[in-house]
């Protein structure tokens, strides 16, 4: 299979893992996505006098989406249940069959690995720029690297 075929497969996989996606989760995405881009203008805009209790709202109220998406969201309350059924039987008729019990979707990936580079770049600019001063910032954002990653690599471990 071609580099062509295959981008183009992931993003079709991609696209209809969007449609199917509820609104709740799209929202999430939304809210996650503008919660990191907070926490990274927190980190350059710290200096001018920001609020430190709606800072640590704002990187609380991150963790929790984060900790949903890396958690293993469920699209589909039935398609999840249907699973579990087939699951079960099939560990029923082949024990030695090893199931990954989370569902994890390529939107999951997508958005943990934007995530990622995200935490990566802004950290490496704050270092190199000598922006430490904001220290509760770089930590949350060395923090969800090493989960990021981790998150990362046990879905690596996955390929199917």
């Amino acid at each position: 299979m071609s580099k062509k075929n295959s981008s183009n497969n992931i993003l079709k996989k991609i696209r209809l893992e969007w449609r199917d996606l509820d609104l709740t989760n799209k929202v999430l995405l939304l809210v996650g996505m503008v919660l990191l881009f907070e926490l990274i203008f927190s980190i350059f805009l710290h200096s001018l006098g920001t609020d430190a209790s709606t800072d640590a709202f704002f990187r609380i109220s991150f963790s929790s989406v984060m900790g949903y998406f890396l958690g293993g969201m469920n699209m589909n309350h039935t398609a999840a249940k249907e699973t579990a059924m087939t699951n079960l039987e099939e560990q029923t008729e082949n024990p030695s069959v090893n199931q990954n019990f989370q569902n994890v979707t390529h939107i999951r990936t997508l958005f943990i690995t934007i995530v990622c580079l995200a935490c990566i770049i802004t950290l490496s600019i704050a270092t190199f720029s000598n922006r430490t001063d904001y220290a509760e910032g770089l930590i949350q954002l060395r923090n969800i690297i090493s989960t990021t990653i981790g998150f990362l690599i046990s879905k690596a471990k996955y390929r199917g």
